[in-house]
């Protein structure tokens, strides 16, 4: 048996006081599968391409941080997903848990600077020196989306999300519109 902290012992035992014995038998097992550690609990135990922890839990395959949260938290609404504030995929430690909506999820990837935008993005379809020659074109008059889509390989929508701040927001609009003043 792994060495467990105070307060996971401590939670198991209120688990057990309030009649949850189920719910304590489960973060025992929960537990058993965790690494000791200060901060992060670190799940020592299958995980699923994305490098979360896998747990049998309520007759289903789960991710073990929403059982981890479940278990010493609370219940989980149906349209909220357990997100880290560490960004260890692999913590379950409830301290480390909260609930949010994907769009927290994404806004929390974004300014934490976990998202791989511009040409980083393996998706991408154009470098950022492209990127900001669409920009500098299409700020000096030439607002053909389908003729500028055209002449870099892609599609109009492409060219439409670049010119209207939706992608590529990593690159310094300001700068390119001051350049266009100063020429």
């Amino acid at each position: 048996m792994r060495e467990y902290h105070m307060d996971r012992l401590t939670t198991m035992e209120m688990a057990r006081k309030e009649g949850r014995e189920e719910a304590g038998k489960t973060i025992f097992r929960l537990m058993e599968k965790v690494l000791g550690s200060e901060q992060c609990w670190i799940w020592d135990a299958s995980l699923n391409n994305y490098g979360y922890g896998t747990f049998w839990y309520k007759d289903r395959h789960d991710i073990a941080q929403r059982a981890s949260y479940e278990l010493f938290v609370g219940d989980i609404p149906a349209d909220k997903f357990v997100l880290h504030s560490c960004d260890n995929p692999s913590c379950i430690n409830p301290h480390h848990l909260f609930v949010g909506t994907h769009q927290d999820n994404m806004a929390d990837m974004v300014a934490k600077g976990r998202s791989k935008q511009g040409e980083i993005n393996r998706f991408s379809k154009l470098k950022t020196e492209q990127v900001i020659e669409i920009l500098r074109l299409y700020k000096n008059g030439f607002k053909n989306k389908t003729a500028l889509a055209k002449r870099f390989s892609v599609k109009p929508p492409t060219i439409h999300k670049i010119v209207t701040g939706q992608s590529w927001k990593n690159i310094d609009r300001e700068t390119i519109h001051q350049e266009r003043l100063n020429e």
